[in-house]
């Protein structure tokens, strides 16, 4: 008897409008309510990913090779993490944590940046930096 590949086996019926599940194994010493808000905050990681991406062309492949490509990603995960550096050192703002959010700086994307930048360089006054800006090399005078 053949068999159809690639199939889906009928766990629970998606369709029926009360998708509902989810199983977490840990060995963090959380109550309940704690694990689950921990859970719900972990995208942060899914929004780096976003943004190597489609700003620093992470899912680019351009050459046929092997070693070429990992050292392209290499050079796009060094660019993504210099810009991150560069904003927690300069324009960005800390905030504090809660219980879903870890991240202890707020960071701009690598698309607003580069029309701050760009619009700052020209003179472009309605492309103004933030207030709490300590980014003393690119301010003219």
């Amino acid at each position: 008897m053949r068999r159809q590949k690639n199939f889906q086996l009928d766990l629970f019926d998606p369709a029926d409008g009360h998708y509902e599940y989810s199983a977490v194994v840990t060995n963090k010493t959380l109550s309940g309510p704690m694990l689950w808000a921990f859970m719900c905050g972990r995208g942060a990681h899914e929004k780096a990913y976003a943004e190597l991406k489609s700003g620093f062309a992470f899912d680019c492949v351009p050459t046929m090779k092997y070693a070429a490509n990992s050292l392209w990603q290499l050079i796009s995960v060094m660019a993504f993490n210099l810009v991150r550096g560069f904003q927690a050192l300069t324009i960005a703002e800390r905030r504090g944590s809660t219980r879903k959010r870890r991240s202890v700086y707020r960071f701009e994307s690598i698309h607003t940046l580069r029309y701050l930048y760009l619009h700052r360089g020209r003179g472009d006054r309605a492309a103004q930096w933030p207030p709490h800006s300590r980014c003393w090399f690119l301010s003219r005078g």
